[in-house]
């Protein structure tokens, strides 16, 4: 009857410029129908989604989520993902080390620029993100390096919602891969001693690196970044600073 019908029928309250409304349509089946943020172009922008909700209730809440998701902050003037990577790295970089550095710009130039560096950043989308996540999958990318670059567009983009550029942010739901672990063999003494004697005849200085890797547990590129100035003879000791944010600590 129409009065049943017009039960199923949800305005939400209208909260400035965001509402929305809900209609059943089936069993656990929900219509809902809100207004975003207009476009660029100044015109309203109406979005429609049928969603499965058991309850009223439920329907509410996927409601709610929608509207936070479309309804971002458009800025007076048009700022592009890289105009927001570019104020991001600016702003965080004076804080972090050499290396992290270095990885950032890397993954920022090699994956998300080429992919979403040109759009606004009020257009960005979910959906933009897992298209990206699917064409490195395809293109042989591991799920390690893939999180590298949801990682980089979870922090870019949580930065424009603190900026106020954003009011939800898009890689907050994106799928992203599982992690895989890979099992680690570690060597015996007598595969170490092997390992020493073949650098000291072939290689000296590899001998060397090898032999402090094995006595500190440092990585490779904390050994490479090591100076003279590192070791103290007197005590005996070998500081390793990596970077102003750990604390030295001797060996």
């Amino acid at each position: 009857c129409l009065s049943r019908a017009l039960a199923d029928v949800s305005p939400t309250p209208n909260r400035g410029r965001m509402e929305g409304s809900i209609r059943k349509v089936g069993n656990h089946r929900w219509r809902l129908v809100f207004d975003a943020v207009p476009g660029p172009d100044g015109r309203r922008r109406q979005v429609t989604r049928t969603v499965k909700a058991r309850t009223k209730a439920d329907a509410h809440a996927e409601l709610r989520h929608l509207i936070a998701e479309h309804g971002k902050v458009l800025p007076t003037d048009r700022r592009t993902v890289a105009d927001l990577v570019a104020r991001w790295f600016r702003t965080t970089e004076p804080d972090l080390a050499a290396r992290t550095i270095e990885d950032r710009r890397s993954t920022w130039r090699l994956h998300l620029e080429p992919a979403i560096g040109d759009i606004d950043v009020a257009s960005v989308t979910t959906g933009h993100l897992n298209d990206l996540y699917a064409d490195l999958r395809v293109s042989g990318k591991r799920p390690a390096s893939i999180i590298k670059v949801h990682a980089l567009a979870t922090g870019a983009f949580g930065f424009a919602v603190e900026e106020g550029w954003l009011a939800a942010n898009p890689a907050s739901n994106a799928r992203r891969p599982k992690s895989t672990k890979t099992a680690v063999r570690i060597p015996d003494l007598a595969d170490v001693a092997r390992t020493l004697l073949v650098a000291d005849e072939r290689w000296p200085e590899y001998g060397v690196l090898v032999r402090v890797m094995t006595l500190t547990g440092l990585r490779r590129g904390e050994v490479c970044g090591l100076r003279w100035s590192d070791i103290d003879l007197d005590d005996g000791a070998l500081h390793f600073r990596p970077s102003p944010a750990t604390s030295p600590r001797p060996h």
